[in-house]
């Protein structure tokens, strides 16, 4: 098993989704309002553009879906995965490998972590 590039589990929000590290990857996760339950997406787990519209589409005929729901995902997406340079790029399909989603992710996590004055966290 390769070495997770996760040090710390970190929180951190694009609207109203959560971004959420664990040891093997990162969730996406929103809870709607009267569920009981969050809707989850394992990002490390979308390795194709149809994959990542495929749950755009499935958010999207949630009844709990409004429009600010339906930008946040899509904003928590393009944030962490880099859609244009990794999925889509000049309208070519592309299929990023393991170590490409892991590295976008990774540092996404790392610039959502670092203050404005650019100090490592702590």
């Amino acid at each position: 098993m390769s070495q997770s590039p996760f040090r710390q589990k970190t929180n951190t929000s694009r609207g109203v989704w959560k971004i959420k590290t664990h040891k093997d990857g990162v969730l996406l996760s929103y809870k709607p309002k009267y569920y009981s339950h969050p809707y989850e997406i394992e990002l490390t787990d979308s390795r194709s553009s149809a994959e990542v519209l495929d749950w755009i589409a499935q958010i999207a005929a949630k009844p709990w879906a409004t429009d600010r729901v339906l930008a946040g995902v899509v904003r928590a997406f393009d944030d962490v995965l880099l859609l244009q340079q990794n999925y889509c790029s000049m309208g070519q399909e592309q299929s990023p490998d393991d170590a490409t989603i892991r590295k976008s992710i990774a540092e996404t996590v790392v610039r959502a972590d670092t203050p404005a004055d650019g100090t490592p966290p702590r």
